[in-house]
């Protein structure tokens, strides 16, 4: 940590579930088995270090963490890190910026999630399916059909936010079927930098409309 901390300002820890247990597949234990750590030594010196060198910590805290965790996180001062595409509320609506996590980062992707353009053309789904992480043809179409719902609903959060780019106002035909261009990343973008989380994060390859993953999950 000291080492990492020297040369920058802010630090990410990926998965920092790590920091209370990891599941490790042993020989002899057939299911694998959650292994825990000395947490609040390891918070400890987080902190310490944090405070010698200056130096802000993340946590990346998506998916299934326990309320332990998250609890003591906080009491620590280590901030939260959120992705665009989780933000929403449980009927599936996209939060608005000033619903968001103050002390966190915000993120509107990562090299774990699709781009922009991939995820709005849907070929991040086409390469799950190329690579054979997707089931039958039926499951596809159906996570097309989920995507479509998806785009209607960012299309519905950029209205609210008066955000919907000029040239896609003029359009006969339904949105959410337009390919990705300039003008809506660059919408998107803007509704992110709105969010009341303290940090905001946007990679290059969105600016640049790629749609070649980095990780395919």
């Amino acid at each position: 940590l000291s080492t990492n901390m020297a040369h920058c300002g802010a630090l990410r820890i990926d998965h920092v579930m790590g920091l209370l247990r990891l599941w490790w597949c042993l020989p002899g234990v057939a299911d694998g088995i959650y292994v825990f750590y000395p947490l609040t030594d390891l918070l400890a010196i987080l902190r310490l270090e944090s405070h010698r060198n200056r130096c802000l910590v993340i946590g990346e805290d998506l998916g299934v963490v326990p309320d332990e965790l998250q609890a003591k996180l906080s009491s620590s001062g280590v901030y939260s890190n959120k992705v665009f595409y989780f933000e929403r509320w449980h009927d599936q609506q996209y939060k608005l910026p000033e619903d968001h996590s103050l002390d966190a980062l915000f993120m509107v992707t990562n090299h774990d999630v699709p781009t922009l353009a991939g995820w709005w053309n849907g070929s991040d789904l086409q390469i799950r399916s190329e690579c054979g992480v997707l089931g039958a043809d039926e499951e596809l179409l159906e996570l097309l059909k989920q995507r479509r719902e998806d785009k209607r609903q960012v299309l519905a959060w950029l209205r609210h936010l008066e955000l919907v780019p000029e040239r896609w106002t003029d359009s006969a035909e339904p949105l959410e079927g337009r390919p990705f261009d300039v003008d809506l990343c660059a919408a998107i973008l803007c509704a992110c930098a709105r969010s009341r989380s303290r940090m905001l994060l946007f990679q290059l390859d969105d600016l640049q409309l790629i749609e070649q993953p980095v990780n395919i999950p």
